[in-house]
């Protein structure tokens, strides 16, 4: 073969090649947005009008909560300011955070995973609590107070994420 042909050659190959490598990038392509697309619909009937954090009482409590915790952090030491006090506060502001970010979310799973994390945070308070008691930076009157207000807390907080999630099941 002449050295002509076979430059031919290697050019009809390469142009059979790139028609090839397109028509798959095309139909690769076509799929992608199906799934995309079909998700995305998929994803829009799932979803639920955003909720009014507002309406729910636990959200209510929990930010009555998170002021309280900080006025009990003011009268503690000024060397745990940047201790136990921060923790304390950023747990107590975050359960009522995690409930309002949660009723943003478009589906009950996600505001059920939001719920959850404020349920961790409430455990989180109860825990920083306990340990303020031990080593005396808080009195036993305002431990008692604080983690029964705890308490009225976890409960309704837990009794929503179970309700989300037996609405979830029941219905599938």
């Amino acid at each position: 073969m002449s050295l002509a042909g076979y430059s031919r050659l290697r050019n009809a190959i390469t142009d059979c090649y790139e028609a090839r490598l397109l028509a798959s990038t095309k139909r690769h392509i076509r799929d992608y947005e199906n799934e995309t697309t079909c998700g995305l619909r998929r994803k829009m009937d799932e979803t639920k009008r955003p909720r009014n954090f507002r309406q729910h009482e636990v959200w209510q409590e929990a930010v009555n909560y998170a002021s309280s915790i900080y006025r009990l952090t003011d009268e503690m030491p000024w060397f745990e300011k940047k201790g136990i006090c921060d923790q304390l506060r950023r747990a107590a502001v975050s359960i009522s955070s995690n409930i309002a970010e949660g009723c943003a979310k478009p589906t009950d799973a996600d505001f059920a995973r939001f719920l959850d994390q404020a349920l961790g945070s409430a455990y989180e308070v109860e825990t920083q609590l306990v340990i303020s008691h031990d080593i005396g930076y808080i009195t036993e009157e305002q431990s008692k107070t604080l983690l029964d207000k705890n308490a009225a807390i976890q409960k309704p907080l837990v009794a929503l994420i179970c309700s989300i999630r037996h609405k979830k099941t029941s219905s599938s």
